[in-house]
């Protein structure tokens, strides 16, 4: 009976936890900047409806949390200081692991639940990885960025968990000096 609740108290404990993200800032100080520009993935503006509403979404999801941190959106046609913009992408492969046990994986977009196997049959596991970074308006490096990845069931899961990954980001972004 006390193994019972142990393992329902760290169940518990693991899903209100937040994703473990890596966060890496090779480049300037973004908070030493003050205009930005968000660019949507090249695949998303080609791609079918809810792809590009989820893009939308988190165009302004990054609009929000930038302003709120002191940056200033860059007028039409004006050259930003900085970039954002984003890389996602799913794949499936055949995993070591049983697909019906819980992912433990900390870096998990989506936290710790199960994912049934995405494709239907025995040893198939869908994939996620999503990669937000900041790059100069001049050259484009790399100021900052944040990875996260986490194994998902379906497209629709992976776009929601893409948002909730991007606010977790968002919130260890610098803010403007």
């Amino acid at each position: 009976m006390r193994f019972l609740i142990l393992a329902a108290a760290l169940l518990l404990a693991a899903c209100a936890a937040p994703p473990q993200l890596v966060v890496s800032q090779p480049g300037t100080d973004p908070a030493t900047l003050s205009t930005f520009a968000f660019r949507s993935w090249e695949t998303a503006t080609t791609a079918g409806g809810g792809t590009q509403e989820a893009d939308a979404r988190l165009g302004d999801l990054v609009r929000q949390q930038l302003v709120a941190k002191g940056y200033v959106p860059a007028a039409e046609g004006a050259r930003p200081d900085f970039i954002v913009t984003y890389r996602a992408a799913m794949f499936v492969h055949e995993g070591g692991r049983d697909v019906y046990s819980p992912v433990r994986d900390p870096t998990a977009i989506l936290g710790q639940e199960v994912a049934f196997d995405p494709a239907g049959q025995e040893g198939l596991v869908r994939e996620g990885t999503f990669v937000l970074m900041a790059l100069g308006g001049a050259d484009e490096k790399v100021l900052w960025q944040a990875t996260a990845s986490g194994a998902t069931t379906t497209r629709r899961e992976f776009r929601r968990g893409i948002l909730t990954a991007a606010r977790a980001m968002l919130e260890r972004f610098p803010a403007r000096r």
